[in-house]
């Protein structure tokens, strides 16, 4: 420490006190070089959104490290045109197991409940033993009686069919997606059949197939556009028009404008004619509600805008 002098060079007891009052001021106030910022309060952190967010920009920061966050299986009864498929939930996984968080960061149902299925037609989501079943605001719900619908179209009677468990039943009141079956029988149970699924799926429009284009795997249909794959993801609209090329990795489906995709190994958004209007920075993206995504950027989650 450089001591202050009097003018006739005699240490100045004034001087020192003065300097040591001083000192202790800026220790006691954490104020002074090289102190460390006061620790911040995480819980509440994690839940302040920026509301204000500009189009891309971040509503929720980067600063989550769960493992993953990711849209749910889901369970539906058929895939028809115009259907909206985003809940206002996803799944996260950590330690604990799975639960789900919603687009503000609050996790709504906690991890060690392991949902991990939507059941649209009864609007709740269920747990991995298929025991128990979730309202979306987290309360407890009935146990449904049926998960595993999934639409089918029979290439020998061209009729299309929605099955469960087994069964199936006739459906043409939709333009829908379907996969492929072929030895349909019906059972002595009227109404009741048995088939072999065929690998594939196509468009039938309640009367026939739209194209002879047979699509490797779908995602279903929203906006009235279908993500499908046909050696690389694409979209097309319902009566099998190309929206955008077949060349992403992965993909969600569109919501509203935009839908997350996956080229390179890297997640973006694109709009209706393909283009980017995010670039692919993301490790991760989920679907698109209420105009905002999560997304994992490195390493870490947060949520962006994508309101214009």
């Amino acid at each position: 420490m450089r001591f202050l002098k009097s003018e006739n060079n005699n240490i100045s007891l004034y001087g020192i006190a003065s300097t040591m009052l001083v000192l202790l001021a800026l220790v006691i106030t954490g104020c002074a070089a090289g102190s460390p910022e006061p620790e911040t309060d995480t819980k509440t952190e994690l839940h302040t959104e920026n509301l204000n967010a500009g189009f891309g920009e971040w509503i929720i920061r980067p600063i989550y490290s769960f493992t993953k966050i990711e849209p749910f299986e889901e369970r539906r009864s058929v895939a028809k045109a115009g259907q909206f498929d985003a809940i206002p939930l996803n799944m996260v996984t950590d330690s604990a197991g799975t639960g789900a968080i919603d687009y503000s960061g609050k996790i709504i149902i906690p991890t060690s409940k392991n949902v991990t299925t939507y059941c649209e037609s009864c609007n709740v989501l269920i747990d991995s033993a298929h025991e128990n079943a979730y309202n979306l605001d987290g309360t407890a719900a009935a146990k449904p009686t049926h998960v595993n619908w999934a639409p089918y179209y029979d290439t020998v009677s061209k009729q299309a069919f929605i099955a469960s468990e087994g069964s199936i039943s006739y459906d043409v009141n939709h333009s829908i997606l379907l996969q492929r079956v072929e030895n349909l029988k019906e059972t002595k149970v009227k109404g009741v059949f048995t088939f072999d699924l065929i690998d594939g799926y196509v468009f039938f429009d309640g009367q026939k197939t739209v194209s002879d284009t047979v699509y490797t795997d779908i995602l279903g249909v929203s906006e009235n556009i279908a993500a499908v794959k046909n050696g690389k993801w694409g979209f097309v609209t319902v009566d099998a028009d190309t929206v955008t090329p077949f060349e992403f990795d992965a993909v969600y489906n569109f919501t509203g404008e935009y839908a997350p995709v996956c080229k390179s190994g890297s997640w973006g958004f694109i709009n209706k004619t393909g283009e980017f209007v995010i670039n692919p920075i993301y490790q991760y993206a989920t679907p698109i509600y209420d105009g905002k995504a999560w997304v994992k950027y490195q390493g870490k989650w947060g949520v962006i805008s994508l309101k214009n």
